[in-house]
């Protein structure tokens, strides 16, 4: 009992050496641990301060940029601002897209009722006119990008001339709504007068137009154009014969040709 009772007292007394020990421990890597906390929390403040740095560059970057701009004697709404004809194409060019819009529908309608539509050849080849009418128009519009002076007359001239040639991509093809046969002869001599007046009228307006523009009559060479365009026009307007209109889109369609080649072969 003796020999069991001292190996209990060694035991304690190991005991009691290990816990002084881990402890002794424990208190030698105290430091160490929070010297590493401190080392954590500094990197931390020395992140936001980046941060916050950062955003701050963000901020002053565009107000120097703002500041040099007023420096050089550039306004940053002059960035923006738009000229007159940017401004006032922009309906014009509106209308020209419907009207473009219009002649494709129209072909669109055509193959789709192709098995209830009866063809009539001058009114695709004056389909494939008024498609080149407004390509020209368009093309021909460049050339006023450098006019700054308008008046709502001059503008009202450019304009009307623009929704007369949508009219009359209006009325060259049917609607193709129903089940009924689609007769594009029938509908051509239906609306022959109203049709040949639009045109006749877009050739008047044009003249009109330079003159409000330019305060003078077109150039010799588009003068003689623009009457040849409206004496056939005009007589479309009044007779129904059908060889005359057969003949009348063969010549117009080619003397247009030449009218581009001549006078807008490059743009202006």
């Amino acid at each position: 009992m003796a020999h069991v009772g001292g190996l209990n007292f060694f035991n304690f007394e190991n005991g009691k050496e290990l816990v002084l020990a881990q402890f002794e421990k424990g208190v030698a890597f105290a430091p160490v641990e929070l010297f590493q906390i401190e080392n954590i929390l500094i990197e931390r403040d020395r992140f936001l301060d980046d941060r916050l740095r950062s955003r701050r560059d963000c901020i002053r970057k565009p107000a120097r940029s703002f500041s040099n701009l007023h420096r050089s004697g550039l306004s940053p709404k002059r960035k923006i601002d738009m000229d007159e004809f940017s401004y006032l194409s922009v309906l014009i060019s509106v209308i020209l897209g419907l009207a473009v819009t219009q002649i494709l529908k129209g072909f669109r309608g055509i193959l789709l009722s192709r098995a209830r539509v009866r063809i009539y050849w001058p009114v695709i080849a004056w389909a494939a006119l008024l498609l080149l009418i407004c390509s020209q128009n368009w093309w021909s519009m460049f050339g006023m990008r450098n006019r700054h002076d308008w008046t709502f007359l001059q503008f009202t001239m450019v304009l009307l001339n623009t929704v007369f040639i949508y009219m009359m991509t209006a009325l060259v093809f049917p609607d193709f709504f129903g089940e009924g046969v689609v007769d594009l002869k029938e509908n051509f001599y239906a609306q022959r007068g109203w049709f040949f007046t639009l045109a006749f009228s877009t050739i008047v307006i044009s003249v009109c137009k330079d003159i409000a523009l330019d305060g003078r009559l077109p150039n010799t060479t588009n003068l003689i154009f623009h009457v040849i365009f409206g004496v056939t026009l005009f007589i479309g307007a009044l007779t129904r014969s059908e060889r005359y209109h057969k003949g009348l889109v063969v010549f117009g369609s080619a003397l247009f040709v030449v009218y581009i080649v001549v006078l807008f072969g490059r743009i202006q």
